[in-house]
């Protein structure tokens, strides 16, 4: 594994899907929206939920200021998830 910051470049095992999955949720302190930072990993036992958006999940005000709702985007090839997306404040 090579080290690149504080990440892993990780391949996927065959039948293992790249994944990258983030979280928004809305700070009640100043009623604005945060996003998460991204979290890269390979799902082995369950496949990719592609489908799996946060835009349905915020509909449901409580879970969406509570513990927030994820949205995940699926690869196709090992490697494909790279790239960075810092912590953002949506006003």
């Amino acid at each position: 594994m090579d080290e690149i910051g504080f990440a892993e470049i990780v391949e996927c095992e065959e039948g293992a899907v790249c994944q990258s999955v983030f979280f928004q949720y809305q700070d009640a302190g100043d009623n604005s929206f945060r996003i998460s930072d991204v979290t890269r990993s390979c799902s082995f036992d369950f496949g990719c939920d592609s489908l799996l958006n946060a835009n349905t999940c915020k509909e449901d005000i409580l879970q969406f200021a509570g513990i927030g709702c994820e949205t995940r985007i699926c690869c196709s090839t090992d490697l494909c998830n790279g790239g960075s997306i810092a912590s953002v404040l949506l006003q």
